[in-house]
């Protein structure tokens, strides 16, 4: 995930998701202004090498209560412009308190895909898979087209999976009804996942199944 330069830069056949801008939730507005957001998907309309657009990363509805509105008017917009692209958002998913906001939310209003991301492995405790399996049953019955994004990552709260964790992981999401995945992350926080060899090959295993 990039701007359209790194998806110019893929292997043929592979296609990139185009990072445009966050939306703030200090401030309750976009990163992006919607000129320079129409001149950024004007620049990729027709580009062979664009998935689509990812357009917001767990905005907080408890802060911003406007936020669905104006992530289903930015998406509208984007959609005026390139309407055959994928338009990304990711949702918090980690605590009840977070996913309680989740009605406010809907695909393909909002966005085409709604990520949402339980990440159960704090550093000093065993995974939490209720985190995952009760995020999938609210995505589930909320009737969100989803994506799951897999933690593969360590930062000071979070740590990586054991390779069985990983495992576990990510045959929890393979029940659920996500259309797809998407992994935080491979470098992040001075920690990359090029270092863990293990994680890897459950990776690689996964991706030629």
């Amino acid at each position: 995930m990039g701007g359209k330069w790194a998806a110019d830069q893929l292997p043929p056949g592979m296609l990139g998701l185009v990072w445009v801008g966050d939306y703030d939730n200090s401030t309750c507005s976009w990163e992006m202004s919607d000129a320079a957001l129409t001149a950024e998907v004007q620049s990729m309309v027709g580009d062979p090498h664009v998935f689509g657009y990812f357009i917001s990363d767990e905005p907080y509805v408890e802060d911003c209560p406007g936020a669905p509105a104006q992530h289903a008017a930015r998406n509208a917009l984007i959609k005026s412009i390139d309407p055959t692209r994928t338009t990304v958002i990711v949702l918090n998913a980690n605590g009840h308190g977070t996913r309680s906001h989740w009605p406010l939310w809907s695909t393909p209003k909002d966005a085409d895909v709604i990520g949402i991301d339980p990440y159960p492995c704090l550093i000093g405790h065993a995974c939490d898979w209720s985190l995952v399996t009760d995020s999938i049953h609210d995505a589930n019955s909320l009737g969100f087209n989803y994506w799951f994004v897999v933690g593969s990552f360590q930062d000071y709260e979070y740590r990586y999976p054991t390779p069985s964790e990983l495992q576990y992981l990510l045959g929890l999401m393979e029940q659920s009804q996500a259309r797809g995945l998407m992994t935080f992350a491979w470098d992040f926080d001075g920690h990359c996942l090029c270092d863990h060899a293990d994680l890897l090959s459950v990776w690689s295993a996964y991706n030629h199944s």
